[in-house]
């Protein structure tokens, strides 16, 4: 497993292919993506298409920036034009991804920690993202006063009464997913 960007990404071997996907050889590999809410997102399996009895067992997976992928494990067959020598060779597959442009990703604010003063005015917080997001949350809800625009994602106030900090999840979903940002906030006394 690893996670990065608000997705996880699983990696195994399966007999029976992945997700309407041949199984390539005796058994495959296969990346697959979930959103932290569960939605999968895409599955990629590949193996050896040299003999129906070679394996493929990937241990683990590392996802680049660009939502490219590579695995690691071992297996019995060619694969990608990487030649098995012996029983069993290590493999490292490297494999691009393209997402669903839509799908929210790279959610962030100006900082993972807000603190405002009560009864100021807060400079509007803004979020930054890829993708399409139709509505955004908070749970739990953001301190009396401060606002969460259920559009954009701009949080605004003046926060009205003192709060301690506590960590809000702040949503933003798409017609493609859904991806999440913990946000501490605080408001001082004036």
């Amino acid at each position: 497993r690893s996670l990065a960007h608000g997705v996880l990404y699983v990696t195994g071997a399966s007999t029976l292919g992945a997700d309407g996907q041949p199984a390539h050889g005796y058994k495959a590999g296969f990346v697959t993506a979930f959103s932290l809410d569960g939605l999968k997102l895409w599955t990629q399996a590949f193996g050896s298409d040299e003999d129906q009895y070679k394996f493929i067992y990937p241990h683990a997976v590392a996802v680049a920036t660009n939502g490219s992928f590579a695995s690691v494990g071992e297996g019995d067959g060619d694969l990608d034009g990487q030649v098995c020598h012996g029983f069993s060779d290590i493999f490292t597959v490297l494999r691009p991804v393209t997402l669903d442009p839509q799908l929210p990703q790279r959610l962030a604010y100006p900082s993972s920690r807000l603190v405002a003063t009560q009864n100021t005015p807060l400079t509007p917080v803004q979020p930054t993202y890829q993708g399409l997001v139709t509505t955004w949350t908070a749970d739990p809800a953001l301190p009396f006063g401060l606002s969460l625009d259920p559009a954009t994602g701009t949080i605004t106030g003046p926060p009205l009464s003192v709060a301690a900090p506590q960590t809000h999840t702040i949503t933003a979903t798409g017609p493609a997913g859904a991806i999440t940002f913990l946000l501490g906030v605080q408001v001082q006394a004036n």
